[in-house]
C-alpha cells in the first residue's frame, strides 16, 4: 500500500511530492558524520563547515522535487545580476582607459579577457554540476564572483585589472548551474518552459547591464558601476541561501578527470551531441554577424542613425525576451527535433527578408530583427531539449558544450561578419546568415528521430 502526498514547503515555492510504502516504511536512523557536518537521511544540516542548510531546503528520501513558477521566476531575476558581470564594462571603456592612461585598442581587449574567462569557467567548472551539489557551487562561483567584483573597482593597475576581469569572467558560470538545476527538477510537461524563462533572465541580464553602466557611469564615476554590481551579487547569494533547495549530486562516484573526459567523448562521438553543437555553431555565427553588421548598417546611409538611436534599436531584443517563455511552452508539446525544424526554417525565411531589400527598407529590417529575435529563443530552448534526451545525469556537461559550441560560432560570425559587410556590403552579410541556417536544415535532416 503506497500513500502519495502533496506538499508545498521549501519556502512555498517548490512542489515536493512524497511517495512512501507504508508497510514497509521506517525511520531512517541519523547518524553523526566525522567533522562538524551532522548528515540527516539524504543530505547534510551544514555547508561549508559552518553554515547550516535551511531546515525546510534539506533533502530527504523519498522526495521527488518539482520546481514551481515562482522558484523559477525567482531564479530568472538573480539569473539576470549574475549573468550581467559579463557585460558591464562594455560602455565604460572610454572612461577606463582615461583612468589607467592606456589606448582605446589595449582597452576594447576588456571584453574579450572576460569572454576567454567565462569560456574557461565553461568548460573546466560548469561540469562540476553533474558530480557536485549544485546549491553549494552556485553559492561559492557567486561569493567568489562577487569579491572579485570588488577587486574591478578598487585596482589602480590596468594589468591587474585584466587578470581580475578573466577570473570574474570565469566564476561567472552560476547561471549554468542554475539554468540546468532548474531544468532538471521542472515537471516533465513544463521542462522546456521553464528552462526558456531563466533563459530570457540570462539575455535580459546582458541587455540590463548596459543600461545600468551607462546610467551609473554617467553620474558618478565608473567604478561605483562594479560597486552596484557587488551589491546586487552578495544580495543574490543571501537571497538563494534561504531558497535554493539542496538537492543531492548526481553522479557522487565520478571524479572531476571521468568528468570532463566523458565531456570530450561525449564532444566528438555521440551524434545527437555533434549535430546539436553544429547547429548551434550555426547560430552562434548567423546571430553574431547579424548583430555586429546591424550596427554598422544603421550608422551609415540612408539611416544615419546616432548612437542613441541604435542603442534604442536594440530594444527589439526585448520581444524574444518576453515571448522566451511561449518557446518554451510550445516546445513542451512537440518534439525537440519538430522545433528545431521549424526554427530552422523560419530563421532562414526572415533572412531572405534582408538579402532581398538589401537592408534599405526600415520596416523590412524591423520586421527582420523582431522575428530574428523570438526564433533565436525558439531554437536554443529546442536545442537544449533534444541535447538532453543523450543522458539525463550528463546535463551540466551537455550544457556546457551546447554554450561553448554558441561561444564558438560568436567568435567566427563577428569576425567573419565584420569582413563581409565591409567589403560586401548589408546584402552579402545577410546571405551569409542565410547559408548558416540552410546549413542548418541539412543537418537537422541528416538524422532524424528513430520511429518506435
Amino acid at each position: 500500500m503506497s500513500i502519495n502526498s502533496r506538499n508545498t514547503t521549501l519556502n512555498g515555492d517548490v512542489q515536493i511530492t512524497v511517495c512512501k510504502d507504508v508497510e514497509e516504511y521506517e525511520e531512517a536512523p541519523h547518524h553523526p558524520v566525522s567533522g562538524s557536518t551532522l548528515t540527516l537521511a539524504g543530505g547534510p544540516t551544514k555547508e561549508f563547515i559552518y553554515f547550516p542548510v535551511p531546515p525546510y531546503l534539506r533533502h530527504s528520501p523519498g522526495e521527488d522535487i518539482h520546481f514551481s513558477l515562482g522558484t523559477v521566476c525567482l531564479l530568472s531575476f538573480c539569473t539576470i545580476f549574475l549573468v550581467a558581470n559579463l557585460a558591464y564594462a562594455q560602455p565604460l571603456l572610454i572612461q577606463i582607459s582615461r583612468t589607467f592612461g592606456v589606448s582605446l585598442d589595449k582597452v576594447s581587449q576588456i571584453p574579450t579577457t572576460i569572454e576567454a574567462g567565462y569560456a574557461t569557467g565553461i568548460i573546466l567548472l560548469s561540469p562540476l554540476g553533474d558530480t557536485i551539489r549544485r546549491r553549494q557551487l552556485s553559492l561559492i562561483l557567486i561569493f567568489i564572483s562577487a569579491s572579485l567584483t570588488v577587486g574591478l573597482a578598487l585596482t589602480h593597475s590596468f594589468v591587474i585589472f585584466r587578470i581580475i576581469a578573466f577570473l570574474m569572467g570565469m566564476s561567472t558560470v552560476s547561471p549554468q548551474i542554475i539554468i540546468t538545476l532548474a531544468r532538471d527538477h521542472a515537471h516533465p510537461s513544463r521542462k522546456a518552459m521553464f528552462y526558456s524563462i531563466i533563459l530570457s533572465g540570462y539575455l535580459s541580464g546582458i541587455l540590463a547591464a548596459r543600461l545600468i553602466s551607462g546610467a551609473i557611469a554617467q553620474s558618478v564615476n565608473w567604478r561605483f558601476v562594479f560597486y552596484f554590481s557587488f551589491a546586487m551579487q552578495y544580495t543574490i547569494l543571501v537571497l538563494l541561501y534561504f531558497t535554493l533547495p539542496d538537492i543531492p549530486e548526481k553522479n557522487k562516484h565520478l571524479g572531476y578527470r571521468e568528468i570532463v573526459w566523458t565531456m570530450a567523448k561525449h564532444a566528438v562521438t555521440e551524434p545527437v551531441v555533434v549535430q546539436s553543437e553544429l547547429i548551434s555553431m550555426a547560430l552562434g555565427i548567423a546571430v553574431s554577424a547579424y548583430a555586429v553588421t546591424l550596427t554598422f548598417l544603421l550608422g551609415k546611409a540612408p539611416y544615419n542613425f546616432s548612437t542613441l538611436k541604435i542603442g534604442l534599436f536594440g530594444l527589439t531584443d526585448l520581444t524574444g525576451i518576453f515571448l522566451s517563455p511561449f518557446a518554451g511552452y510550445f516546445v513542451d508539446h512537440i518534439s525537440p527535433w519538430a522545433a528545431l525544424l521549424i526554427s530552422c526554417t523560419a530563421l532562414a525565411l526572415f533572412e531572405t527578408i534582408e538579402v532581398a531589400t538589401g537592408g534599405k527598407i526600415l520596416a523590412a529590417l524591423i520586421v527582420r530583427c523582431i522575428g530574428i529575435d523570438i526564433l533565436r529563443q525558439l531554437q536554443y530552448v529546442a536545442l537544449s531539449a533534444y541535447i538532453y534526451t543523450v543522458s539525463v545525469g550528463h546535463a551540466s556537461r551537455l550544457n556546457a558544450l551546447l554554450v561553448l559550441s554558441y561561444y564558438l560560432g560568436q567568435i567566427v560570425g563577428t569576425v567573419a561578419g565584420t569582413k563581409i559587410f565591409v567589403a560586401r556590403g548589408a546584402r552579402a552579410a545577410a546571405i551569409l546568415g542565410l547559408a548558416c541556417y540552410l546549413a542548418q536544415i541539412i543537418v537537422v535532416f541528416v538524422r532524424r528521430p528513430r520511429k518506435k
